[in-house]
């Protein structure tokens, strides 16, 4: 796994960086052609800017009236700063606000907005290290079209209207999300649209109402990473594919209501994984196609449906149904359960402990 690394293009470089230090800025701020590092102040007005560099250090903008800051064409480098608490009467407007800019944000809180969301960004390019984005009313974060990092984070209790918005909203983007915590999300963990390519790497996304949803077009890598308890009264499951491409490799899926859903031609690759306590560990439909290598179903049965199925050197602890699959094959699988097929043929070798039944 190569890190993203995002190297800024210097703006302006030719140009005089102005230093402010220890001020409280209550008028609105806007910049353009500017460069401008700001220390130790603190904002009750907006940062607005076009064409611009900026760097914040140690900042803390509160009770600003709409979004803290808007940018267009700049780049920003944000440290140790907190935005809590900036709202908008009347839209659902977020706190940070990117365009074509070029954004790194580290060991700063975007939290408690108020009829607002943290950070929304269009054709940028961000990094968010060890932030905490919380208790924010919509969602978290909303990306199209933009390639971010972000690693070390805490992403918790944002998006508490399940119909309006999702935790993490994906259109078009591609990123790595790595060492973060997801949790305490009223609605969907990740949303991912229009070919976003996400690779989720040892993080733990725990708590949420719903889970992932992957849609068509989209690629998804999870690798190293634990979802439990992701679960909410309308049968949402901890991942859902449909019509994309899923790699879930030494990951731990446990204690929801349906551990993974695939529908429309899905195509879902399994390693060394465990999948426990769900009510149904797998379900797989319209010709979607699964590929299971060394994984462990614990307590939780697995449902097929007109789809494409290799299981391998697994275990499983439960039933696996099979309803009109035009490919199946099972080799060295040790099942505690029954193997319920309805006008499939299946392929098996090295079975143990089976009651295989035709109904």
């Amino acid at each position: 796994m190569v890190e993203i690394i995002l190297r800024f293009k210097k703006k302006n470089a030719t140009m005089k960086t102005e230093m402010i230090y220890n001020k409280i800025i209550t008028d609105d701020v806007e910049l353009n052609n500017k460069r401008i590092e700001f220390n130790h102040c603190r904002f009750n007005s907006p940062i607005s800017l076009i064409n611009s560099a900026i760097t914040l250090n140690s900042c803390f903008f509160k009770n600003c009236k709409t979004t803290a800051i808007s940018a267009e064409n700049s780049e920003i480098h944000i440290n140790n700063c907190i935005f809590d608490k900036n709202f908008s009467d009347e839209l659902i407007l977020p706190q940070l606000l990117f365009q074509n800019t070029k954004t790194s944000i580290k060991k700063s809180s975007i939290k408690n907005g108020l009829n607002s969301c943290g950070i929304e960004a269009e054709s940028s390019e961000i990094e968010i290290i060890e932030t905490l984005i919380e208790n924010n009313f919509g969602y978290a974060i909303l990306f199209e079209s933009v390639d971010f990092f972000i690693r070390d984070s805490f992403i918790v209790n944002n998006a508490s209207d399940s119909e309006l918005f999702n935790n993490i909203s994906l259109t078009a983007s591609e990123g790595i999300i790595q060492n973060s915590t997801i949790k305490n999300t009223h609605s969907f963990v990740i949303n991912m649209q229009l070919g976003s390519k996400v690779e989720i790497i040892n993080c733990t996304i725990k708590n949420n109402k719903r889970g992932i949803f992957i849609d068509g077009g989209c690629s998804c890598k999870l690798e190293n990473t634990t979802l439990t308890d992701n679960i909410d009264e309308y049968d949402f499951a901890q991942i859902t594919i449909n019509n994309a491409n899923v790699s879930i490799n030494n990951c731990r899926i446990e204690n929801g209501f349906t551990g993974i859903y695939a529908s429309k031609t899905a195509t879902v690759d399994i390693k060394n994984s465990i999948v426990s306590n769900n009510s149904k560990a797998i379900q797989s439909f319209e010709n979607s196609t699964f590929t299971v290598e060394g994984c462990n179903f614990l307590k939780n049965s697995l449902f097929f449906d007109s789809s494409k199925l290799r299981i391998y050197s697994s275990s499983v602890e439960g039933n696996i149904n099979i309803t009109d699959c035009n490919y199946v094959k099972l080799t060295n699988i040790r099942i505690n359960g029954k193997i319920n097929n309805i006008n499939s043929a299946i392929m098996s070798e090295n079975i143990e402990r089976v009651y295989y039944e035709n109904s």
